[in-house]
């Protein structure tokens, strides 16, 4: 499974549904039992004064989910 990153959109910075893809994209790749490449193209976690700091709770769950 190839995960990749979009740097078209906000510099590739990750928000809570980007997370949620990448941690369904994981456990897709568990349950298929196959390999997975991820060319992580991002400026970090999306913070803004509308959604606060909690993107950066999913980019903390999406790399916990990585490195089990």
């Amino acid at each position: 499974m190839v995960l990749c990153g979009d740097p078209t959109k906000s510099l590739g910075a990750l928000s809570q549904a980007e997370c949620s893809r990448v941690i369904a994209a994981l456990d897709l790749a568990e349950e298929l039992q196959v390999p997975v490449e991820w060319y992580a193209i991002s400026s970090g976690a999306r913070v803004s004064m509308t959604s606060g700091t909690e993107n950066m709770d999913w980019m903390v769950a999406a790399l916990r989910r990585s490195f089990p």
